[in-house]
């Protein structure tokens, strides 16, 4: 299992580059799955216009909480997260919807991120299962996770799964 994780200012941007295929084909044939997590939608259209919504509203969670208003004003609210499966290590496996789910979770919660709203995004578009977490990194008082580390729980955590699962590093 690989991970990537990068840190971005547009949900815009990346759900369309998600949930749609760049080279103008059936965005269907791309797409495996969409599952959403932790907010009140399983619409993908819907889900990260909130997750930019909370992002715009960040100044008025902070109010509503007690917290102040300082802090940095150049933070990066989007969180990409790629999670990608050699085709030997996934047919070992066999790998479906319900372990992609599972890692795209865990490696969430690596991260300190299992509270925050997310999308995850399935494509089949190449050789190799991939999968793409969008994840919104504003709490619910309106300031931004801490990305402490993150890349080095996310090998971690890949790292243990491989183990969890395959019994060795693959």
């Amino acid at each position: 299992m690989f991970i990537e994780l990068e840190r971005g200012r547009s949900f815009k941007g990346v759900a369309q580059y998600c949930l749609h295929d760049p080279n103008r084909a059936k965005s269907a044939d791309r797409v495996g799955f969409v599952e959403v997590h932790n907010l009140a939608t399983q619409d993908p259209q819907v889900a990260w216009r909130i997750m930019a919504a909370k992002h715009y509203a960040q100044d008025e969670l902070k109010r509503k909480a007690g917290v102040g208003l300082g802090g940095s004003k150049d933070g990066k609210p989007v969180g990409h997260m790629y999670i990608s499966w050699g085709r030997d290590e996934a047919d070992a496996q066999e790998l479906g919807r319900d372990e992609m789910v599972h890692s795209a979770r865990g490696a969430l919660r690596a991260i300190g991120a299992g509270d925050y709203p997310a999308m995850i995004v399935a494509h089949t578009d190449t050789e190799h299962p991939h999968c793409h977490v969008i994840c919104c990194f504003v709490g619910d008082d309106g300031r931004l996770k801490k990305n402490w580390k993150e890349k080095e729980k996310l090998s971690r955590f890949a790292l243990d799964r491989e183990i969890a699962v395959h019994g060795e590093p693959v």
